[in-house]
């Protein structure tokens, strides 16, 4: 989504970085009005770590190598947005901001630490948890119809290959097309070996859907089992 973006950076150039001031660190009791009134959180914790306890209304984007692509797919080109993160001094805030602005996310408002969390869980009673669910749990929802298994993956890779049954939206379209999801069924969603798969199930938890998991071992593991595929030769 970010590409039309860049292509306007890539004519007139970024605002330049130097004296740029570093995104200010901000009391943890402000994350819930920062939810409260519609603005983009962004976890930076790895997805076991979101999963396991996040906070409902943010969305996990891990800050590894695929943090900036996956920002400029899903984060708001126009509005202000917050990071959370539990690496508090080792210079990874610093990093992200940078490489944000390198395309073009400049509205980084400030970033919550992991104190964050325990007042959020102090205060509201829990974090949000979003399941894992094994191969055969996957299987057997959809002979059952109970569930609905979103396969995140590009649209190449689903016309290579996919489960019979599942449905495609890409994770960068996942926003946009969210609300044409079925509702009343729980959601289990997968990529290929699952890191795509968690950052979808993030949005979907924030976007309002309430029974989502993740299909961990993804279209890999369902492939490597001997499970049936479908293939398509066209869109």
């Amino acid at each position: 989504r970010y590409f039309a973006r860049m292509k306007h950076i890539n004519k007139s150039g970024p605002r330049l970085l130097d004296g740029s001031r570093p995104p200010a660190r901000l009391p943890g009791a402000e994350l819930g009005a920062a939810l409260a009134r519609g603005a983009t959180v962004v976890d930076t914790r790895q997805a076991a770590e979101f999963k396991g306890g996040g906070v409902p209304g943010t969305i996990n984007i891990p800050a590894n190598r695929a943090f900036t692509t996956w920002a400029g797919s899903l984060l708001p080109y126009d509005e202000p947005f917050f990071l959370l993160t539990d690496a508090v001094g080792s210079g990874l805030i610093d990093q992200l901001a940078r490489d944000l602005s390198g395309i073009g996310l400049d509205g980084l408002a400030g970033y919550f630490g992991p104190e964050a969390l325990e007042i959020w869980r102090s205060t509201t009673g829990g974090l949000q948890v979003i399941p894992d669910f094994t191969l055969s749990e996957v299987r057997d929802g959809l002979q059952s119809q109970q569930v609905i298994l979103l396969d995140v993956r590009g649209e190449d890779e689903w016309r290579s290959g996919h489960v019979p049954g599942s449905v495609n939206v890409p994770v960068g379209r996942l926003d946009q097309e969210a609300g044409g999801l079925p509702r009343g069924r729980r959601v289990i969603v997968h990529c290929q070996t699952g890191a795509r798969a968690a950052i979808a199930a993030s949005v979907l938890k924030a976007r309002g859907l309430s029974d989502v998991g993740v299909f961990t071992g993804g279209y890999a593991e369902w492939t490597a089992a001997g499970q049936p595929r479908v293939t398509e030769s066209s869109p």
